[in-house]
């Protein structure tokens, strides 16, 4: 695991502690949510493993935690009502290319950590881009 990556866990655990403590559930509740054992769980606090699309998915739906709040720390825990996805979304609505990538992300828990770990950078080291993009709206 490269070093960067290392400290995004490291950072995740934590965040992902606070949302549980923030909702009063004890981490054998949170491990039923996440469809894992409470050991899997606790190495998701612990920064040890990261809880994967699906989790995030949970996370995002079930309790309304930011994605960006979650992977940098930064803005608010909780997204503001204008910020959530809308709910008709449907992944035929995506790109092909995105299909595919959202399909191997569902499967594989490190390739979407792999992709949402360098989303995250690039918004972080771009952020003029993403202002652009909220002009837009």
């Amino acid at each position: 695991m490269t070093k960067k990556r290392n400290s995004v866990l490291k950072e995740v655990g934590p965040r992902l502690k606070r949302v549980r403590e923030t909702m009063e559930y004890s981490q054998e509740r949170m491990a039923a949510l996440f469809g894992v054992t409470r050991s899997t769980y606790c190495r998701y606090e612990a920064g040890n493993a990261f809880p994967g699309a699906s989790g995030l998915e949970l996370l995002v739906s079930y309790f309304n935690v930011s994605p960006d709040w979650l992977m940098t720390g930064i803005g608010e825990m909780y997204l503001q009502e204008d910020e959530q996805s809308p709910a008709n979304l449907q992944l035929e609505d995506l790109k092909p290319d995105v299909q595919g990538m959202v399909k191997v992300m569902k499967k594989m828990p490190l390739i979407c950590f792999e992709v949402l770990s360098f989303y995250y950078a690039f918004k972080l080291d771009n952020p003029h881009v993403f202002q652009l993009e909220q002009a837009c709206r």
